[in-house]
C-alpha cells in the first residue's frame, strides 16, 4: 500500500542543511517549530516504520500522508516560501491525487481558513469543503479555524 522508500527519502536521505531548510520552511509558513509542533522525535521515527505513512517530495517541498484502507489523510504539506508559486505544491498534490485514483481512495485534509492560495489549489483539484474545526490552528496572536476538505477519487 505505501512506498516506504519515498517517506524515508523525504526525511532521512537529506543533508543537515536540507533538513534545516525544511524546518525553516515550516517555521516561515506556520510560525512554529516542525518537530516540537507536530511530533516528538520518537513519534516521527515511529511514523517512518509505520506502513500506513507515505509521502512525496520535490525540491523545496514535501507532502506526508497516512493511509487507512480507502482513506488518505494529508498529515502535513509544506513548500518553502521562497519557492512558492512555481508549481511545486500542485505537483506534489497531483501525486497524491493520482495515487488516490489508482487505489480508489478518498483524501482528507485540514487547511487554515485564511489560507486562500492553498484553498484555491485544493478547489482546482476537486476537493470539497465538508466541515470546519473551530480554533484548530494556534498562531501567535490568536487562533484560526481549519476547513476540512475531502477529495473523492470516484467523482473525477
Amino acid at each position: 500500500g505505501c512506498d516506504k522508500k519515498k517517506i524515508v527519502e523525504i526525511t532521512v536521505n537529506r543533508t543537515n542543511a536540507q533538513r534545516q531548510a525544511i524546518k525553516e520552511a515550516y517555521k516561515a509558513s506556520y510560525g512554529r517549530d516542525l518537530m516540537k509542533d507536530l511530533w516528538s522525535v520518537e513519534e516521527f521515527v515511529s511514523m517512518l516504520s509505520d506502513e500506513s505513512f507515505f509521502g512525496f517530495r520535490e525540491n523545496y517541498g514535501f507532502i506526508l500522508c497516512r493511509r487507512a484502507l480507502d482513506s488518505i489523510d494529508i498529515v502535513t504539506f509544506c513548500v518553502d516560501p521562497k519557492y512558492r508559486g512555481q508549481g511545486i505544491g500542485k505537483k506534489l498534490l497531483a501525486e497524491i491525487v493520482k495515487f488516490a485514483r489508482e487505489n480508489n481512495c478518498e483524501i482528507f485534509l485540514e487547511v487554515a481558513e485564511k489560507n486562500v492560495v492553498a484553498r484555491n489549489m485544493y478547489d482546482f483539484f476537486g476537493f470539497k469543503e465538508i466541515s470546519v474545526r473551530k480554533n484548530y490552528y494556534k498562531f501567535k496572536g490568536g487562533t484560526q479555524h481549519a476547513v476540512v476538505m475531502k477529495y473523492n477519487s470516484q467523482l473525477k
